[in-house]
């Protein structure tokens, strides 16, 4: 094994005689310096040898204690041949160096994300999470997410001591003859509720026989399924997932479905093999209410689809309303789900809908044309969305229901613990990617082009949920915003968020084509009555050419390093300021109508080392009573009607400006 375990006298209980389906509880206790860093090799003791590093400390276990002091730096550790797979509490102990926040560990078990630890506190500590899915040879991970810097002495880090793992039961075992009844979601509670489970009507062709129930892989041809896309296979298809089988692979063809075919059961793959295609019959009809997926995984645990392509032929059904609702595919009170190199198009609904389920992956999917969502999450905890691209329907107009006006790229709503990394999202019909009501969300690295509302929105969902907490939104780039839906406002779009950070995105405005409903390249505001955003850091973007470049509702918050870049008169403002005590610090500010506004009754607001050019009226608006306004050491250059408009107090706040001064 790759780390140095340390098991506690516990580990003797488990020659004990357990009670049916459980474990005697034993422990393992994985030392942090044994734990391997980001490269996969041994951490050194040497400070600043990498995002983190070993640390000899008296106090610490074993003497020894890990500083995770960068961004994405963790401790990874290989879990041992000997431990039993089942489900286990994992306990943290360590603590926080705190700086505008407290640093934040998110748990991941081989790459998808399981929960977050807040180190709120500064002494040494041990908060459990419960619940967790672990097996021999499991990559268990802990990634600091949230680093932040802000000069000497001003350092958020974690301190990671180690890790115990405690023993609740284990896994339960596999069985084919029953299983637990899928939820139902009441239409009132959701749009879109789960359905009951649906009467197969297809003809039964005449099988192969079958083997056995359990068999290691099976092949949907040993239960007559013809793949040619004309005999109907549902009943075929439904066979061979009935049949237990660990794996089930499609070889190359089309195979015609016309109900839903259910996978139920745990530890299973579904594969293709070859250019495996389902295709939705034209006899093949949604229910009123509910839900339906051409494949359906009912109260799974631990399944894998990987390579199949999915036709929903949508063009060729009947017209449906939108309470009709046909998924690619569809996932209910499911855990441990992996969705890859899929190629989903044409459905009536959603490419990809997840329900009331925990620790789901997408990755390397393909989803065109839905007549909803390209993949949509409901009540889903801990959820990766990787390098899928999903395109959209683009402009459909308001009056052609076959297509149903389209939706969004990528939506969750509700449960905590939401990272989309690397996706490229096209021709989105409503907001390109959104979440609501969801917590401890990421979104990093994204390409986001053409949409018809919003690009990256973050919101709560009430009345379940007034705020949102823990929200990083990093490295994406946005372009072509368009009137499609009357309520956009932006490319990032942050509301009531509670310790938010926006850092080095790359936003391109419309510069006015298009004539978009309104145009912000951040807009951080408050939803509803819900609470006021705080804990803002707004920091490293490039923003050109919105109409406004940053709106800002949040006291405290800090904007800084960014670019922000227009021409009048479409672009009216760089920053908006709505927020008591902002610090607006090195950023650039160029050719927009006014650099900063400040409104009305706005104080305390400190502009400080920015650069300033080509401002048709002023750089620093500040003449709507509000005291308190500091412009101090920032470079006022060629272009500016007036440097600051509006009165600012002599002495400390205003000094150390060049090119231009306060009045």
């Amino acid at each position: 094994m790759t780390a140095r375990c340390v098991l506690s006298a516990l580990i003797l209980a488990a020659a004990l005689p357990a009670t049916a389906g459980l474990v005697a509880n034993p422990a393992l206790r994985l030392e942090a310096e044994a734990g391997m860093g980001n490269t996969g090799a041994p951490m050194q003791e040497r400070v600043g040898s990498g995002p983190a590093w070993i640390n000899r400390v008296p106090a610490a276990s074993q003497g020894r204690e890990v500083m995770i002091a960068g961004q994405d730096g963790a401790v990874r550790f290989t879990l041992p041949r000997t431990l039993s797979a089942g489900t286990y509490t994992v306990a943290v102990t360590g603590y926080g160096q705190a700086f505008d926040g407290a640093p934040i560990l998110a748990v991941l078990v081989n790459g998808i994300q399981k929960s977050r630890v807040t180190l709120d506190w500064a002494a040494r500590a041990t908060t459990s999470l419960r619940g967790v899915s672990l097996k021999p040879g499991d990559v268990l991970e802990l990634r600091f997410v949230n680093d932040a810097y802000g000069g000497e002495g001003k350092d958020r880090n974690a301190v990671l001591d180690y890790v115990q793992l405690s023993a609740e039961s284990t896994a339960p075992a596999f069985k084919t003859t029953a299983s637990a009844p899928a939820p139902v979601v009441k239409a009132s509670a959701v749009k879109a509720p789960t359905a009951k489970p649906p009467l197969v009507k297809a003809a039964t062709p005449v099988a192969k026989a079958a083997p056995a129930a359990g068999s290691a892989t099976v092949n949907v041809r040993s239960f007559g399924a013809t793949g040619n896309g004309k005999t109907d296979d549902t009943a075929a298809l439904n066979r061979a997932m009935a049949s237990g089988a660990a794996t089930v692979v499609f070889p190359e063809g089309q195979y015609l479905v016309s109900a839903p075919v259910i996978v139920q059961g745990n530890k299973r793959v579904i594969k293709a093999d070859g250019n495996a295609q389902l295709v939705a019959a034209s006899s093949f009809r949604g229910v009123p209410g509910q839900q339906r997926g051409m494949l359906w995984l009912r109260g799974v645990r631990d399944v894998t689809v990987q390579g199949l392509s999915i036709d929903g032929r949508k063009s060729t059904l009947p017209d449906q309303d939108d309470t009709l609702l046909i998924q690619g595919i569809l996932a209910t009170g499911s855990d441990t789900l992996i969705f890859r190199d899929l190629k989903i198009q044409d459905v009536t609904a959603d490419g990809i809908a997840v329900l009331d389920s925990s620790n789901v992956l997408t990755e390397g999917n393909q989803i065109t044309g839905t007549g909803r969502h390209g993949i949509w999450t409901f009540q889903t905890n801990n959820q990766v969305h990787r390098r899928n691209t999903v395109t959209g329907l683009g402009f459909t107009g308001s009056d052609d229901r076959r297509r149903r006006g389209g939706g969004i790229a990528l939506l969750g709503t509700l449960g905590n613990g939401f990272i989309a990394t690397d996706n490229i999202l096209k021709q989105s019909s409503d907001t390109a990617t959104k979440t609501e009501g969801m917590s401890q969300v990421e979104y990093r690295g994204n390409t986001i082009d053409t949409f018809g509302k919003d690009g990256i929105k973050v919101m709560p969902y009430p009345p379940k949920v007034a705020s949102i907490r823990d929200v990083l939104i990093e490295k994406n780039t946005i372009v072509g915003i368009h009137p499609w839906r009357p309520d956009g406002s932006g490319y990032i779009v942050l509301q009531s968020v509670q310790g938010g950070r926006v850092l080095n995105n790359t936003v391109q405005g419309s510069k006015g084509e298009g004539e978009p409903y309104q145009e912000d390249a951040v807009r951080v505001n408050t939803y509803a009555s819900g609470p006021q955003s705080s804990q803002i850091v707004i920091e490293g973007n490039d923003l050109r050419d919105t109409r406004r470049g940053v709106r800002l509702a949040s006291d405290g918050a800090v904007v800084r390093g960014n670019t922000i870049s227009g021409t009048s008169p479409w672009s009216r403002s760089g920053l908006i300021v709505s927020g008591q005590q902002v610090q607006i610090l090195n950023n650039t500010f160029k050719g927009e109508v006014v650099g900063v506004l400040l409104d009305k009754g706005i104080r305390a607001t400190r502009v400080q080392g920015n650069t300033f050019e080509n401002h048709e009226q002023a750089a620093i608006y500040a003449n709507n009573e509000n005291p308190d306004t500091a412009v101090v050491d920032n470079r006022f250059g060629s272009g500016i009607n007036m440097a600051v408009a509006g009165q600012i107090n002599p002495g400390e706040n205003c000094r150390g400006n060049t090119g231009g001064s306060c009045p």
